[in-house]
């Protein structure tokens, strides 16, 4: 009982938080240059026709007002439209959802995978060799840009050992091991 308490407290209490971040980010979107209704309809817009999308958009009313509705939408599980896609915003996060949840799943597995055995070595060979450098490997690791070390895994393991593909869903991760493990079976 004592911990559903806690645990309600904790989702109370984040409920300020998550309004004052969606307060910041939709100031500060409405901060960048330019009028989103001018960019949607191009150079070659009439001012009658941006002002007509800017009311459609709802872009004429007052920032506060903007955001109260962008709250109620919210709240109602409308997201918006996204112009580029030419979709709802939901619909496109739902299928994303399934890959981004594989990706999650497999990303802690494979973690797990590594992590477990290491921390076994390193407490069991304690301030030796072994555990003196899987101590460092992170640190390594962390001092590394993201970007960087994504790039030199899409090249040794993407294109260069050809285990995985550098782009693509799972799907495309199958036929590669399964083309992988034929050339494996064939070579001498």
């Amino acid at each position: 009982m004592r911990y559903l308490v806690y645990i309600l407290k904790r989702v109370v209490s984040l409920i300020p938080v998550l309004l004052g971040i969606s307060f910041i980010v939709f100031f500060l979107i409405r901060l960048i240059p330019g009028d989103p209704a001018a960019t949607l309809l191009g150079v070659h817009a009439t001012p009658e026709a941006v002002k007509e999308l800017r009311d459609q958009m709802g872009l004429e009313k007052p920032l506060l007002s903007q955001y109260l509705t962008f709250l109620g939408h919210l709240l109602q599980g409308n997201l918006g439209f996204s112009y580029v896609y030419n979709s709802s915003v939901l619909g496109l996060i739902g299928t994303s959802l399934p890959v981004t949840i594989w990706l999650l799943v497999s990303g802690t597995f494979f973690t797990l995978l590594i992590a477990v055995p290491l921390a076994v070595l390193a407490a069991a060979r304690r301030n030796g060799v072994a555990d003196n450098i899987i101590r460092a490997v992170p640190v390594v690791g962390l001092g590394l840009p993201a970007f960087l070390l994504g790039i030199v895994l899409i090249l040794v393991f993407g294109l260069k050992l050809g285990w995985f593909p550098v782009g693509g869903t799972a799907t495309a991760w199958a036929s590669t091991c399964a083309a992988s493990c034929c050339r494996a079976s064939r070579s001498p």
